[in-house]
């Protein structure tokens, strides 16, 4: 299963600034998907998730009387901040505070999901891909050929390009061994 998807910067930005609230927010998030997943593999269900680790890195907060909000990178961020509510960044966005499947913590369910971070073809990790110790795996991401929104096919980036090299390839191993489970 590949799944590219995620929340508004602020929430993963915030978690890994240290923010308990957005850190609660995920980690309930993670516990209901976590439930049913378990509840599948109780049954005999086999899967493998492959989880886009997200685009947050290098993102900065502004600062507003509503909030934290994420816009663009922190040289942009300097060239808006006129009145001085430029704030910190982290030194890296954890993947663990992305949404979804990111943070769960029952090895059984862990072990069969994937987190997938985004390299170029130097096979360098972007500089935008959410990096740490939940990152399983990284894969070509940068400048891929992909269906688009007003034209036919466009060149995109990002961790959302990643995850289907690393979904498809596990595809293909299970295609080839019926013995295979979603933790192999």
């Amino acid at each position: 299963i590949n799944i590219s998807m995620g929340y508004n910067s602020y929430i993963p930005i915030s978690a890994s600034l240290g923010c308990e609230f957005s850190q609660e927010f995920i980690k309930n998030e993670n516990k209901l998907f976590e439930t049913a997943l378990k509840n599948l593999i109780d049954t005999d269900y086999e899967f493998l998730i492959c989880v886009a680790a997200g685009n947050e890195n290098g993102k900065a907060l502004y600062k507003t009387n509503s909030g934290l909000f994420s816009y663009g990178t922190k040289s942009t961020l300097k060239k808006l901040d006129m009145f001085g509510i430029f704030t910190s960044k982290p030194e890296y966005c954890d993947a663990t505070y992305q949404f979804l499947m990111t943070d769960i913590e029952n090895p059984d369910v862990r072990d069969r999901i994937m987190i997938v971070g985004c390299c170029d073809s130097a096979k360098k990790i972007t500089r935008y891909s959410s990096k740490g110790n939940n990152v399983d795996i990284v894969a070509p991401g940068e400048m891929i050929l992909s269906t688009g929104y007003s034209v036919d096919y466009e060149y995109m980036s990002g961790t959302s390009m990643s995850t289907p090299f690393v979904s498809a390839t596990a595809s293909l191993l299970f295609g080839s061994d019926s013995n295979l489970s979603g933790k192999d």
